[in-house]
């Protein structure tokens, strides 16, 4: 699923002399050198002045707004919060929404849970800023003894689609083996749906309702090693989506007069539409989905489209998935489509790319296409074969955003080439960059709870980098990193809270600070070699596996021979970033940088850049303990970051993402008309 985009406050405005403050010679000068010092970029002397000037008008809402700004551009984000709510508190006006948008949690939370929540849901401090919890969510997202109890090999799905009624029918035949002594098992299916009968061997089967569960008592205690099959009836409405991916549902629509509909269900869970065991570490090793729609209409679903059977008023098409399936994957499309396809061919398998477009759209739409192959190529070379190969790979006209429905992609930005950032505008949409880099990462590697969705959402969005680089070369990578920092909000922590289905999408770190992560890994290893081979051996061992956070970080381990649990604790399980805490002296040219990162483990290491003179850049490797780097012959410095970096002059694996914290220092002496 592609992230929820949230412009961000980029522009900042440095303040010069409004009506309300004193107007004297002295206060006009030193305003001016400040100004001219930050349009320069100069911010240490700037910061300088800024404190010298506040020493003698304590009380200027101008000053502390425009040194809060300047913390903030040296990623000193504590020290800008507290500068810019002075300002705030003293008066300032105009400027309350970039404010709130760097310094309010309230504000921000909120605004980024809208689009999956709605308005009304408020999220508060007092819980973290998550929804409070109840046992209704417990039963969607824990796995108690009644899921653990079986697995889960094939489903069989017949769904009867009714647009004009907005209504669906259908039953699903669900073929289990017990993995131990079982009789009552948990199935689901949102509550407002009917069930018509639950049945076993033709028998009717007694079950009960809890919220969205459903507790099926199989009639006897079946043995571990048991292979069974239940079939559920069922019909209702299905929930319509607010703001689908995100607040997701289904999607009824027509277009050009003809009817179009298609769902999103992803953290909402498989069981908005259909009968199932709806944990996402249970999937099928295969699948088959018939859907019967109106005459005249073609429904795509995924996997491979084996039968057609035809009728007066109702067709049948029945697809076959070959290999394992996220629920919320499974997936249908209902519509007017035109097709065409691409073929592709690796060292082990041909097989077809298709493009099912609305007709209207077909010639816009092979354009938006037409280096779909080469895209496919580099994920193949950077990770792997595609996994499904016997499926094929399809991409779906959508009546929403994206989303990545294994072997039908829903594509819907109205083939949109770009996001408006990077060079990927030339040659690489954007939405299809993301949702066919899940064809690796969140439908072959998945995750095992909503907890661990980062796995899914931080490796596709760091492969949208890896692509960058691989076209465009390191800088342009770079650029693409940069964006994803620049997009972090260090709201919620990376990984959720298990057994509750928590929506960790809110907010985005999973997309923008995961991929961040992955980056910072690839330059803390600091061997492309090792980074690489680690990236391919990862994604080959666990193919088709579902993953908790731990099996990733223990894989990391086990391949590179590293213990890195305080950075993959700091950037998982905290909210803020590492700090790096900083001094500098001169000594005549020379200067005394001294650095130490805090509020991580004794064991944290990680490498910072910095630049001398806008034109030496050195790698240097922060740990808890403070150092020193000293660097004759310099007449300035300034640490890179998301904000302010030459992305022509930064030595390899040295552009990292950190908060700072600038500690007393000692510039040059100045003269008393410099002051």
């Amino acid at each position: 699923m592609r992230f929820f985009s949230v412009v961000t406050l980029s522009l900042f405005i440095f303040l010069t002399l409004p009506a309300q403050e004193p107007e004297n010679n002295d206060y006009l000068q030193r305003q001016d050198r400040i100004i001219r010092l930050l349009d320069t970029k100069d911010y240490y002397p700037a910061l300088k002045a800024i404190d010298s000037f506040l020493r003698i008008y304590p009380y200027s809402p101008l000053m502390y707004y425009n040194r809060g700004i300047t913390r903030y551009l040296l990623n000193d984000i504590p020290g800008s919060r507290t500068d810019l709510t002075i300002a705030k508190a003293l008066g300032l006006k105009g400027h309350d929404k970039l404010i709130d948008f760097i310094c309010s949690k309230d504000y921000l939370a909120n605004v980024l849970a809208e689009p999956y929540m709605g308005r009304k849901t408020k999220l508060k401090a007092f819980n973290n800023y998550r929804p409070v919890y109840t046992r209704k969510d417990s039963l969607r997202g824990a796995l108690r003894p009644e899921r653990t109890c079986y697995d889960v090999f094939f489903y069989d799905l017949f769904v009867h689609l009714h647009p004009f009624l907005k209504r669906i029918q259908g039953s699903n035949h669900i073929y289990f083996i017990t993995v131990q002594d079982a009789r009552i098992i948990q199935i689901d299916l949102f509550a407002g749906y009917r069930i018509h009968a639950i049945t076993r061997n033709g028998q009717p089967l007694v079950w009960r309702r809890e919220y969205d569960a459903v507790f099926v008592d199989l009639g006897e205690t079946l043995p571990a090693g048991r292979r069974e099959c239940i079939t559920v009836v069922y019909s209702g409405k299905p929930r319509k989506a607010p703001n689908p991916p995100w607040d997701g549902g289904f999607v009824w629509k027509r277009s050009k007069g003809k009817y179009w509909a298609g769902v999103a269900c992803e953290h909402l869970g498989a069981s908005a539409w259909w009968p199932n065991k709806d944990h996402l570490s249970d999937k099928p090793d295969s699948m088959r989905i018939t859907l019967r729609v109106p005459a005249g209409y073609q429904a795509i679903a995924n996997g491979t489209l084996q039968h057609i059977s035809k009728g007066k008023r109702w067709d049948d098409f029945s697809w076959f998935v070959h290999y394992p399936i996220n629920n919320y994957n499974v997936t249908f499309y209902l519509g007017d489509f035109v097709s065409f396809s691409d073929t592709i061919r690796n060292s082990h398998h041909t097989y077809p790319v298709d493009y099912y477009v609305l007709p209207h759209h077909l010639q816009v739409a092979r354009e938006y296409y037409r280096n779909t192959k080469e895209m496919v190529r580099i994920y193949e070379e950077l990770f792997g074969e595609y996994a499904y190969p016997l499926d094929g790979m399809g991409m779906v006209e959508a009546p929403f955003s994206g989303m990545e429905h294994q072997g039908a992609i829903a594509i819907g930005d109205d083939y949109q080439r770009s996001s408006g950032k990077g060079e990927d505008a030339k040659e690489f949409p954007y939405l299809l960059v993301h949702e066919t880099a899940h064809e690796w990462w969140g439908n072959t590697v998945t995750m095992q709870d909503m907890a661990d969705a980062w796995i899914s959402e931080a490796f596709a969005t760091y492969t949208e980098s890896l692509l960058e680089e691989k076209k465009y070369g390191h800088t342009a990578y770079l650029e693409k990193i940069a964006g994803n920092m620049q997009n972090i909000r260090n709201i919620w922590p990376v990984a959720g809270n298990r057994d509750v289905n928590e929506n960790t999408f809110i907010g985005n770190d999973i997309y923008h600070k995961g991929a961040v992560m992955l980056h910072l890994l690839r330059c803390i290893i600091n061997n492309d070699s090792i980074f690489f081979g680690l990236l391919k051996s990862f994604y080959q061992h666990n193919q088709f596996k579902t993953l908790v956070t731990d099996d990733v970080i223990n894989f990391i381990h086990q391949y590179t021979g590293h213990d890195y649990s305080d950075f993959f604790h700091k950037f998982l399980y905290d909210t803020d970033p590492p700090i790096l805490e900083y001094s500098y002296r001169y000594e005549g040219d020379t200067l005394i940088f001294s650095y130490r990162f805090t509020g991580v483990g004794e064991h944290f290491s990680m490498p910072f850049s910095i630049t001398i003179n806008d034109e030496k850049n050195f790698r240097l490797t922060g740990t808890t303990e403070e150092q020193t780097f000293v660097m004759p012959g310099t007449k300035k410095f300034f640490l890179p970051n998301e904000k302010n970096f030459d992305k022509n002059n930064l030595t390899a694996n040295s552009f990292t993402y950190y908060w700072t914290r600038l500690k007393n220092s000692a510039g040059r002496k100045t003269s008393e008309n410099e002051r």
